[in-house]
């Protein structure tokens, strides 16, 4: 049986590889196949952490692995050691109650969490005392509306970003 996960480098300030975002794929192809969110999550678990073990494929570097709603209720990332891996939470999740209890849950077991490709909304407000990173999609977002949002999570201290979809130095 192959095994297929695509890693992406997660660089910092100074060029330097720090984590590594882990993609489900399902061939040589490099692109994410025709399958559900939760089925390709139990899949990257499986092939990357049980079949190959993360720190091969990371170099001991965090992991971060995208999770979609019924992933996070079901407490999915507990299949994984919270120092071996980060939860990033996809943008189709949606931030009711019972995504902010799982969240809760998994940040008072060490769990590191992720806003992926983030949108500005009330709503995600509560989330910003549990949530370590936030991810902007350069794609996505203009830098005048990275900047309203930086204003508006200023006072959170623990929050860090990151700008993904960065093509060139």
């Amino acid at each position: 049986m192959n095994a297929y996960t695509a890693r992406q480098a997660i660089y910092n300030r100074k060029e330097n590889v720090v984590a590594y975002e882990l993609l489900f794929r399902d061939s040589l192809t490099n692109v994410f196949p025709k399958i559900e969110s939760n089925s390709a999550t139990s899949k990257l678990l499986l092939d990357s952490h049980f079949n190959q073990g993360l720190e091969k494929i990371t170099s001991g570097k965090p992991a971060l692995i995208n999770y979609p709603e019924q992933a996070l209720l079901d407490l999915m990332p507990t299949l994984l050691p919270p120092n071996k891996a980060m939860i990033e939470i996809l943008e189709s999740v949606r931030p009711t109650a019972a995504v902010y209890e799982a969240c809760r849950q998994l940040f008072h077991k060490g769990y590191r969490l992720v806003l992926d490709d983030f949108i500005y909304s009330e709503d995600w407000v509560p989330f910003f005392k549990l949530v370590r990173l936030i991810k902007f999609d350069l794609q996505q977002s203009t830098f005048s509306e990275i900047e309203i949002v930086l204003e508006k999570i200023r006072p959170f201290k623990n929050l860090k970003i990151l700008a993904e979809r960065v093509e060139t130095q």
